[in-house]
């Protein structure tokens, strides 16, 4: 298991009214994230960690129904500062989708994918933490949290089946 690399994502979608339309344009940000917790477990250092402590800190996130998520504030998708924003627009509801992926950097794949959904409000605005560059800080209430772990055979069948989970990692 030594070969075993962890990376992490969170998904935001974001319904946003549009002026003189019926139907909310879909906002989505993607972030990279850095580490992660409960609260009431360990703080869930991707470097350093195994498949039975991610498993059981998403456990504890969906039946506490809090997580505090740091994103690597470096290497984004979107930029933080449009997470900073929609926490202070003062929306309320959001989804998110947050994924621990498993990455066997001898095989080159993914081997296991542990997703957590869910819908969130922000418990305080993010702010930034630590050293340079600072990782942005995001403290989220769920409801309605559901989590799912695909290895193996069921992480192939998840690919082909829904096209969301990647069968295979980008390199």
């Amino acid at each position: 298991m030594a070969n075993i690399e962890y990376r992490s994502d969170l998904d935001i979608f974001v319904n946003q009214p549009v002026p003189g339309k019926a139907e909310p344009k879909l906002e989505v940000q993607f972030y990279i994230v850095e580490t992660f917790e409960s609260g009431v477990g360990g703080k869930i250092d991707l470097k350093t960690t195994n498949d039975s402590a991610i498993a059981a800190e998403i456990d504890r996130i969906r039946t506490q129904q809090k997580v505090t998520i740091y994103l690597n504030s470096k290497i984004t998708l979107t930029p933080t500062s449009k997470l900073i924003d929609l926490a202070k627009s003062g929306v309320k509801n959001f989804s998110v989708v947050f994924r621990v992926k498993g990455f066997d950097k001898k095989e080159k794949k993914t081997v296991s994918v542990t997703a957590l959904m869910a819908d969130a409000v922000f418990d305080e605005t993010p702010i930034p933490v630590g050293g340079t560059p600072p990782a942005l800080k995001i403290k989220l209430t769920l409801s309605n949290a559901r989590a799912n772990r695909y290895a193996g055979d069921e992480l192939n069948a998840a690919a082909r089946n829904f096209g969301r989970i990647p069968a295979r990692a980008e390199a």
